[in-house]
């Protein structure tokens, strides 16, 4: 299991960069391109983040792995409060 937590909170940090952008995609392919860095298999669900097109729901994919830190965790039951955290 990859358990690395600052680098988790870097690809995190990334992410919300591209999204108050409104650069779902690019969110989405930074945080694949992040974790296929480390070797850290996405499989299908890799797919989905590249598909993405809502930044909520793209929250709640990235914040559903099992891997990404649990204070970042609660971002899957209310990701706008991402939104302001990460300005």
């Amino acid at each position: 299991m990859y358990n690395d937590d600052e680098y988790c909170r870097f690809m995190f940090t990334r992410v919300m960069e591209y999204l108050n952008k409104k650069q779902v995609k690019e969110a989405g392919m930074s945080f694949a391109s992040d974790c296929n860095k480390k070797g850290i298999q996405l499989g299908f669900i890799g797919m989905m983040l590249f598909n993405q097109k809502d930044e909520n729901e793209l929250l709640r994919i990235i914040c559903g792995f099992h891997f990404i830190p649990t204070d970042l965790k609660q971002y899957y039951d209310n990701p706008q409060k991402a939104f302001e955290d990460y300005k």
